[in-house]
């Protein structure tokens, strides 16, 4: 529309931006001011064909997105001299984050899910109306979406640990989220123990919190692990969602600088920091898996 305006009406358009993309795209001329002065000056192409200064670090970047060039070091440099700082700090609130989140939810699904298989009509001591109720209560907690959870449960985050914002105001709804999501794996990971195990134990006089212990968590041990990088990774991404309503973190820097800033280089990085954190998480989980399966095989 400015284009077009101007060339109707002959006029001259001031235009200030934060974009290189419109500026290229409008602008006849462009000044770069930095700290309130002109750092450079000249005509579109001069400017993205020869950058200098500071505007080298956004014109050199867009030149090679639109002409497939490769970003050279001097960029990389200076992206991480304004950005590395905070992208360290977003990383370690998501480590944070997603770790302590994934130890609560483990703390509270794992007895939830060794009492769903006592309870249950076939299980150590079956009680009908107390499995109804627990299976209840752990598919309504599953059934609710975490963006939702998230703003629902900020009056209770608030009141456990006084902020609904930063990375311990995140925690209590990954906690709550994930807990339901754990109970439902340890169950099915009890489940698939060889019932002669636990027949065995009973025969011997073995009490419940002994069939427990020994029995159901022992042998059920290596499909819980490989759960363990599942519910990590998924906390991983429910913590990137969090980022929207300021709970800090990957997820958080994304919004501001990615969505709102239209600053495609932080978004990229971002993610390229969280793909890596997913394959460490993942590779780590298998390696735990395969040691503990030689261990409990020899």
């Amino acid at each position: 529309m400015l284009a077009r305006i101007k060339q109707e009406m002959g006029v001259t358009i001031v235009l200030i931006t934060h974009s290189l993309f419109v500026a290229r795209k409008i602008c006849g001329r462009i000044a770069v001011m930095e700290g309130g002065r002109v750092v450079e000056q000249g005509s579109v192409k001069s400017v993205f064909e020869h950058p200098q200064g500071q505007c080298h670090e956004g014109a050199a970047g867009h030149r090679d997105r639109q002409g497939g060039g490769l970003m050279d070091s001097a960029v990389l440099s200076a992206f991480f001299a304004k950005y590395g700082s905070l992208l360290l700090k977003g990383t370690i609130d998501t480590i944070v984050m997603v770790f302590g989140s994934a130890l609560g939810a483990y703390v509270i699904g794992v007895p939830l899910g060794v009492l769903l298989c006592v309870l249950a009509p076939d299980g150590l001591r079956p009680h009908r109306v107390a499995s109804a109720v627990l299976g209840w209560i752990v598919n309504m907690g599953r059934s609710i979406p975490f963006i939702i959870l998230l703003v629902f449960l900020i009056p209770a985050t608030r009141a456990i640990v006084g902020t609904s914002l930063g990375v311990p105001g995140a925690i209590v709804p990954l906690i709550a989220s994930a807990a339901p999501f754990v109970a439902r794996m340890v169950e099915q990971s009890i489940a698939e123990v060889d019932g002669g195990l636990i027949e065995a134990a009973q025969s011997m006089g073995a009490s419940t919190w002994q069939i427990v212990t020994k029995v159901y968590l022992r042998e059920g041990l290596p499909s819980l692990l490989r759960g363990l990088p599942i519910t990590v990774i998924t906390l991983l991404g429910y913590s990137a969602m969090a980022g929207t309503v300021g709970a800090g973190g990957l997820g958080d820097i994304a919004i501001r600088y990615g969505y709102q800033r239209y600053q495609n280089d932080v978004m990229i990085a971002t993610i390229i920091i969280l793909v890596i954190m997913v394959q460490i998480i993942q590779s780590l989980g298998n390696l735990l898996v395969r040691k503990l399966d030689r261990r409990m095989h020899a």
